[in-house]
């Protein structure tokens, strides 16, 4: 007998949270305690077939997620983000990239572009939602301004700018060091981070410019038992 798909539920003792992040005050959105039952999606990354990801700067695993997951997190943020960045309640929302995810690349192996902060969209409707899923000592997400341009967020009308600045500097200056971005540096200021913390769900925009506070001591793992795992759906309207 097929064992129907199981029906995920918030859990009652959610909490809700609403952050404004450096200058612009960009909102994100921060959901503690969110399923009512961890086990199950954490059972489900446990026996995922993760490989190296290779679309995107990415340094580590992924693997991907369960389409009913992603229709409950997505109905459940739904209200809650069209609240809070202005966005018509009856727009539709499609999700795309649908991923468990594990840092796994070790600093010596970095390319450039994944030693600073970086943004995933220009759309200013297109979201990222992190959702740390396991216990342990784990580092976090930071939000970055780039100090040469007074960048928090990358969109059409700032982009060739803040392109350009970043490639004069790499002249001037030469790349990043080869490690992973964990504070402020003398390109980027650390506006802002939330802690990893079991069944922590964050939302943010694309556009925002962003890290994990990776700490290669302890957050570099291929398992999804123990590693620094996050399910991450990127949703647009």
């Amino acid at each position: 007998m097929i064992k129907p798909p199981i029906q995920y539920k918030l859990n009652p003792q959610a909490k809700w949270h609403l952050m404004r992040i450096g200058h612009e005050k960009t909102p994100v959105i921060l959901v503690d305690n969110f399923l009512a039952d961890l086990a199950h999606i954490q059972t489900i990354a446990t026996q995922a077939n993760f490989v190296q990801e290779q679309q995107t700067y990415y340094p580590g695993v992924r693997a991907a997620l369960p389409d009913n997951y992603v229709a409950f997190v997505l109905s459940q943020l739904k209200p809650v983000i069209c609240k809070y960045y202005a966005i018509e309640q009856n727009r539709p929302v499609k999700s795309d990239s649908c991923y468990f995810s594990l840092v796994a690349k070790p600093s010596q192996q970095l390319t450039p572009e994944q030693c600073i902060p970086h943004f995933d969209a220009l759309n200013p409707k297109q979201f990222a939602i992190m959702h740390y899923l396991n216990s342990g000592d784990y580092s976090g997400t930071g939000f970055f301004r780039h100090k040469p341009t007074g960048c928090e967020n990358i969109h059409q009308q700032n982009i060739q700018h803040y392109q350009a600045v970043q490639q004069d500097q790499a002249v001037a200056w030469g790349r990043a060091e080869k490690q992973y971005i964990s504070s402020s540096t003398d390109e980027y200021e650390l506006l802002g981070s939330i802690a990893y913390k079991t069944n922590r769900l964050v939302v943010y925009p694309g556009t925002l410019l962003h890290s994990g506070l990776i700490d290669e001591t302890k957050d570099l793992s291929t398992e999804p038992k123990s590693g620094r795992l996050t399910a991450n759906i990127f949703a647009a309207f």
